[in-house]
């Protein structure tokens, strides 16, 4: 009997061990995937371009777009980074745009004064350093502001 009760003892604690390493492992992955997080962070906030552009690209990825505009506003303010002048407008546009797929990029319609200003700002500064599509952008605009003949 106390051979089965040993038995029955060393069985669960096999069982428990197992678990508790399993749970280690999950914090270890969490930890790495914060530390490059961190390290990626940090590298653009110190004008890294490429470290930039795979922020951009992870969150494209999952589906947040809208996250990065800390990090373009960081590189359009700080390094004068041409295309982060124009994220920084897009992240703007996805924020009043976004439930409407049909309105069109130019359209600041549903900005309140303050954001269009804003949004402007940037999308000029983007076209003063070469940027084609805020040029493009800033040509529809004052198109679409005409008024009819």
């Amino acid at each position: 009997m106390t051979t089965k009760i040993l038995y029955l003892l060393l069985f669960l604690c096999l069982i428990g061990c197992q678990t508790k390493k399993k749970q280690i492992e999950e914090t270890t992955t969490c930890c790495v995937h914060s530390i490059e997080s961190d390290a990626l962070h940090k590298q653009v906030s110190q004008g890294n371009i490429k470290a930039y552009e795979t922020v951009k690209q992870l969150y494209k990825q999952k589906g947040e777009s809208y996250e990065v505009l800390f990090y373009s506003m960081m590189m359009a303010n700080k390094y004068h980074y041409a295309p982060a002048y124009m994220d920084v407008y897009l992240c703007l546009w996805h924020a009043f745009n976004d439930d409407d797929k049909n309105t069109a990029i130019y359209d600041l319609s549903r900005f309140d004064a303050k954001s269009r200003q804003m949004a402007m700002f940037y999308l000029q500064e983007a076209a003063k350093r070469g940027n084609q599509q805020a040029k493009n952008v800033l040509i529809k605009q004052y198109i679409s502001t005409l008024p009819p003949q």
